[in-house]
């Protein structure tokens, strides 16, 4: 749940966006980046054995430049916020 305080903050983001948008048009947009956090299961023909990776793609699914990052985290690592910061 949203606390007030959080809507405020993504209103103002919003109207942000909003605000470069007519300034700069599809510009603006095409510099914005998304990320997403993707558990996916790997599978090595040659042995069979699956090994479970996180995959973060920081682009949109159809982001006009393609993929910028791809990075999986080795074997047992979680991401967590210091993590995710290095990484951007």
């Amino acid at each position: 749940m949203l606390t007030d305080a959080h809507k405020t903050k993504r209103l103002a983001s919003a109207l942000k966006f909003l605000n470069r948008y007519s300034e700069e048009g599809n510009e603006f947009l095409n510099k914005i980046v998304t990320g997403d956090e993707t558990w996916v299961c790997l599978v090595t023909p040659q042995s069979k054995q699956q090994s479970m990776e996180w995959k973060h793609s920081r682009s949109p699914t159809k982001h006009i430049q393609g993929i910028l990052l791809v990075e999986f985290l080795p074997r047992g690592e979680t991401i967590n916020a210091v993590r995710y910061s290095e990484t951007l």
